[in-house]
């Protein structure tokens, strides 16, 4: 609708009569401007009253001042399971016919004949542009941003506007999991929620198409109910009535409208079924299936009509990002559950820091990248690990009786050299970060001077101005636990108790602590009282952290591929690591 000149209007126009039913029809007030579109349905029973609709409507826009741009404007006219080319006239001018297959669109959501048919079109572009993704020559991490950011959203708004075909999204999904995976360089038994889980807790962030839709279904009926129009929000109560009316053939009370939201099918519930769809029957539908994830319930009370997550009160402005958190933290449980593939989960999961090049690929080569996920995942082919494996699982190294990822990684003596360069790769990275002045005494992978004990702390810092002593130590555990985590460190304090206890009793006021991270790159967060103590500035630590794990990364890497390969990773020399930045300066 175009408006010809300057108009103060505040009115809805609705139209009753025993045959016909105007939905709906806004006027914005206060506005001056000479295009302005706006969105007029109109639903008759029948052709003459359609026509008399339009009549109507046609009046009212001229004594309002407004003409109808009839071009734009389209009628579909059906008879249970025909379409009729009938034309209606607006203004004197004839309305474009829909056909069986045609639809139109407003805002880019179609209306038609057909149920999701615009839609099965948007799911096959999407399909043909995860297709092409596939293809580029896009770093694997650029991929997965790219159907993150330019794929999923296509599907989002027509979900929460528009009808999709809910038995085609499947498709879609088997599509992106099958090229994530690939560019994952993970085999298809992998655990799908990988794929799912946040960036901070070890995922890709996507989201499953299948949930996606349950969710845009309950955030349209929660916006509709709340919206911030009060005639919108009534239409809604009033359709949301009828539709629990006809389901159950009694007056709508609050707890059976609680119950059909909930999507009940036991009682007065069963059978009754409808027959059309609509927001409350795709909303009752898409209840039950994110209640089977997780704790999810609607209330009917006094104070109206609310969505309870973990039994509590969701704010409408918050029911997307609730239910899409609740969502995660199920894949979280489901993955952190299983005992193989969720165990380096587990403890990878403690810290964002352990995630952080999932999102970018910072600091991380190809090579790390092929690796890093099916070890994390544990669904490397070694003998211990492959699944259906009925010879032998003895170590082809060393012999050991079982070939693990964790054996390989730090208990096979063939690659002790690999894993000490590993080590010291971290230790390294500390080293350079350490205070420097003319009262501090700084000793390497020394004995402590003064202490009875021929033990070599990796780093030991005595300040003798301000008689303090700090004693850490590395460790690269294998982290199958947090347990696991935690035992490294304790043998580590226990280790150095002796030395501790002779620098206490010369006066020292000391600090015992190991620095643990894990062969496969997952970073404790106990190690944050290390880099306080030797007050490591805040922004260089993220860096250090980042860099440490990607070192860590990369010499497991070359360890796992040598015993698979045979072939040297490096050289006899320590390998280039990814060069660090200048030492910062502790007096800032």
């Amino acid at each position: 609708m175009k408006v010809s000149r300057t108009q103060n209007i505040s009115r809805r126009l609705t139209w009753l009569n025993n045959k016909s039913h105007v939905q709906t029809f806004y006027i914005r007030q206060s506005f001056d401007t000479s295009s302005t579109c706006y969105w007029l349905e109109l639903d008759g029973v029948k052709h003459n009253g359609l026509q008399n609709q339009l009549d109507v409507a046609a009046r009212v826009a001229k004594w309002a001042g407004l003409t109808f741009n009839v071009k734009k404007c389209a009628s579909l006219h059906t008879n249970r399971r025909c379409c009729r080319p009938t034309t209606f006239r607006l203004q004197g001018e004839p309305l474009v016919a829909l056909g069986k297959d045609d639809h139109y669109r407003h805002l880019g959501l179609p209306t038609g004949f057909k149920y999701g048919a615009a839609g099965e079109n948007i799911l096959d572009n999407m399909k043909t542009d995860v297709e092409s993704i596939n293809v580029s020559l896009l770093a694997p991490w650029q991929k997965i941003d790219a159907v993150r950011t330019f794929v999923t959203p296509q599907l989002t708004f027509q979900l929460k506007g528009g009808m999709v075909n809910r038995d085609k999204l499947e498709e879609l999904d088997t599509v992106i999991k099958k090229c994530v995976k690939s560019w994952l360089y993970l085999p298809s038994r992998a655990s799908n929620e990988i794929l799912y889980i946040p960036h901070r807790l070890g995922g890709l962030n996507l989201m499953p198409v299948k949930e996606l839709a349950s969710i845009c279904d309950v955030v349209e009926a929660v916006h509709l109910l709340y919206s911030k129009d009060p005639q919108v929000a009534a239409v809604a109560q009033s359709t949301l009535q009828d539709d629990v009316r006809q389901k159950t053939k009694q007056p709508p009370t609050p707890e059976i409208v609680k119950d059909y939201l909930d999507g009940s099918t036991e009682g007065i519930f069963k059978g009754n079924s409808v027959t059309y769809s609509s927001v409350w029957t795709r909303l009752r539908i898409s209840t039950r299936h994110l209640r089977r994830l997780f704790s999810m319930e609607w209330s009917c009370d006094s104070a109206g009509i609310n969505l309870l997550i973990d039994e509590q009160r969701v704010r409408p402005a918050d029911v997307e990002k609730q239910l899409k958190n609740a969502f995660h933290k199920y894949l979280a449980k489901k993955l952190a559950a299983k005992p193989d593939q969720g165990k380096v989960f587990n403890v990878a999961s403690l810290s964002a820091a352990s995630n952080h090049f999932l999102k970018n690929g910072n600091f991380t080569r190809f090579a790390e990248w092929r690796f890093i996920h099916k070890a994390r995942l544990n669904v490397v082919p070694l003998r211990g690990s492959l699944k259906f494996n009925i010879g032998s699982k003895s170590c082809r190294k060393c012999e050991y009786s079982n070939e693990t990822l964790a054996h390989v990684l730090n208990h096979c003596g063939t690659h002790m050299a690999a894993a000490t360069k590993r080590h010291n790769a971290v230790a390294g990275r500390l080293e350079k970060v350490l205070p420097r002045n003319d009262h501090t005494s700084i000793y390497i992978n020394q004995a402590v001077p003064g202490s009875n004990s021929d033990l070599r702390p990796d780093i030991t810092v005595i300040d003798e101005k301000n008689r303090t002593a700090t004693i850490i130590d590395i460790a690269i555990p294998f982290e199958s636990s947090k347990v696991a985590m935690e035992e490294a460190r304790r043998r580590k304090k226990e280790k150095y108790a002796g030395i501790e206890q002779s620098l206490k009793e010369r006066g020292f006021k000391t600090f015992c602590d190991a620095f643990v991270i894990g062969s496969l790159g997952s970073y404790d967060p106990a190690n944050n009282a290390c880099i306080r103590r030797l007050r490591i500035p805040h922004r260089y630590a993220t860096l250090m952290r980042r860099l440490m794990i990607c070192d860590v990364i990369r010499w497991s890497r070359n360890i796992y591929v040598e015993h698979l390969s045979g072939i040297r990773q490096y050289t006899d020399g320590q390998p280039p690591t990814i060069a660090p930045p200048r030492r910062p300066n502790h007096n800032c």
